[in-house]
């Protein structure tokens, strides 16, 4: 990872706490010792914890799942993310770069729920 991937409130896994929320402090740290710190991926259990909601539909007779959070849908297995009526695909591995993603078209940040 390096940190230019990361903002404050990312979330990684540091070697001392495990799965962490990054604080500014962290940022520093991670730059100057990027071997330390391991992205974590992103799974449908994050997208729920984050607030997305799971939606099932039909298409072409297959039955497909997304995970929906106000106006943008995430489809983890196609790596499809959707804004509005707005298609794009985008390779979304890990939770710091949803994060990101989802501020730089929202403006919001994603919360996790606890």
């Amino acid at each position: 990872m390096k940190a230019n991937e990361l903002r404050i409130g990312n979330w990684i896994i540091s070697p001392i706490e495990g799965e962490a929320e990054i604080a500014s402090s962290g940022i520093t740290w991670q730059s100057t010792h990027p071997e330390y710190y391991e992205p974590i991926s992103l799974t449908k259990e994050w997208l729920l914890n984050f607030g997305f909601v799971r939606r099932e539909y039909i298409m072409l007779a297959e039955i497909h799942v997304d995970y929906c959070l106000n106006n943008l849908s995430v489809n983890i297995q196609s790596q499809w993310i959707y804004l509005k009526q707005v298609q794009i695909m985008i390779k979304l591995l890990y939770v710091h770069q949803l994060q990101n993603l989802y501020f730089a078209l929202t403006g919001e940040e994603l919360i996790l729920n606890q």
